[in-house]
């Protein structure tokens, strides 16, 4: 008997912010449960978390900005056209009032996200510099000196409790803006599912 031959179909939305705060999440999760076997390098984990939170803030209003908001390839070039330009916060903000949020980045988890844009901001265009620390000491605490690691503006964020507020910051973004959305947009944004189908030809 002859095989017949049948087309399957399988589909699922791809979410970049899901990818991205996901990322970021399982960095910071690795980087607490190993901080004490490995020292020293959670802290590179830590910088992951926050880039990844950081670039996660742009994917959301990518993402968000075209399942929701009609024309919004439009809207972004019209601006850019404009010279009004289109950063990562204003395309959040944009977003989110369209779902009728009213950001205040004076407060968490906005303050954390205009921190997070400045700090991608500052790591993408940060130069080569020399660090230098020096002080008086006593020839009986000369050593603390030579213990020393100067520090970047750029490195001094990166902690693990900027890396947690930001994962977290991110993820109270995302979940305010799923409680406003219907059932058909929850599955365009907020979940990972596939959808399978098949016809014999």
């Amino acid at each position: 008997m002859e095989d017949k031959i049948g087309r399957i179909k399988v589909e699922r939305p791809f979410n970049p912010h899901r990818l991205l705060l996901t990322g970021a999440q399982r960095i910071l999760k690795t980087a607490k449960e190993n901080k004490e076997k490995q020292k020293d390098i959670w802290e590179y984990d830590w910088l992951g978390a926050i880039v990844l939170s950081a670039l996660s803030i742009e994917a959301i209003g990518n993402s968000y900005g075209e399942v929701l908001i009609p024309n919004w390839n439009d809207l972004i070039r019209e601006r850019l056209i404009r010279k009004e330009g289109a950063s990562p916060i204003w395309k959040l903000t944009f977003v989110a009032e369209q779902r009728g949020i009213t950001p205040n980045f004076n407060i968490d988890p906005w303050l954390t996200i205009k921190k997070l844009t400045k700090f991608r901001d500052s790591i993408a265009h940060t130069n080569h510099s020399y660090l230098e620390v020096e002080e008086n000491c006593t020839e009986s605490d000369y050593g603390r000196v030579f213990d020393m690691r100067p520090m970047s503006d750029v490195e001094e964020i990166i902690t693990e409790d900027f890396a947690t507020q930001s994962c977290d910051a991110v993820s109270k973004i995302m979940t305010a803006l799923n409680e406003t959305l219907n059932a058909e947009q929850l599955y365009k944004l907020a979940f990972d599912g596939r959808a399978f189908s098949a016809k014999i030809l």
